[in-house]
């Protein structure tokens, strides 16, 4: 990606946008956390994860290579947590701009390949659903989805292509739906590079 240098003359781009400098200024510094979490094998190809303070989770290996149903694998946890950290983005900036929504919801998929041998995951789509209550709200709805989809820490850390697809719905105030339309991004569903 190029952008114009403050200058007027073309500069590469290696890493995030730049925001404003007055953004910049009140952000505090940043800080480095580190996360635990541990795994135990059972049975078979099942085992538990765990993390203090949190409830055990059973884990296998998904039934297309030979682990049990039933159980979360890895690669739902890997879509649900990117899923997740870009809902959780989006309800901190929609807190933080005091956007008026009614719901969210948000349906990911990850595709699974092959890739020169070996399995990665090629592109993720995450498709949030989102009422507001008017069109001033609707485009401001979509500019926080935007950013928390920007702004994502899981996203932000993994090389897989992360599309999204937002629906916006607009309501009357007494909860009926005024008129709903689906909402995609200007530039279409929007890959990370």
């Amino acid at each position: 990606m190029v952008r114009l240098h403050p200058e007027g003359g073309p500069e590469e781009e290696s890493g995030p946008v730049s925001r404003g400098r007055e953004e910049m200024e009140t952000k505090k510094a940043f800080k480095e956390f580190k996360y635990r979490a541990e795994v135990l094998w059972t049975s078979g190809r099942r085992g538990e994860a765990s993390a203090a303070g949190l409830p055990n989770l059973g884990i296998s290996s998904p039934p297309e290579f030979k682990g049990e149903p039933g159980s979360w694998t890895p690669e739902a946890l890997f879509v649900s947590s990117l899923n997740a950290c870009t809902m959780l983005t989006f309800l901190a900036y929609a807190e933080h701009r005091g956007l008026a929504f009614s719901s969210y919801e948000c349906a990911a998929e990850g595709t699974l390949a092959s890739v020169e041998g070996k399995y990665r995951f090629t592109e993720i789509t995450l498709v949030p659903m989102v009422a507001v209550s008017s069109e001033a709200e609707a485009e401001r709805a979509r500019q926080i989805l935007s950013d928390a989809h920007r702004d994502c820490f899981i996203s932000n850390s993994v090389s897989t292509a992360v599309k999204i697809q937002p629906e916006i719905r607009v309501e009357d105030p007494a909860g009926g739906p005024e008129r709903s339309r689906r909402e995609r991004s200007r530039r279409g569903a929007s890959p990370r590079e």
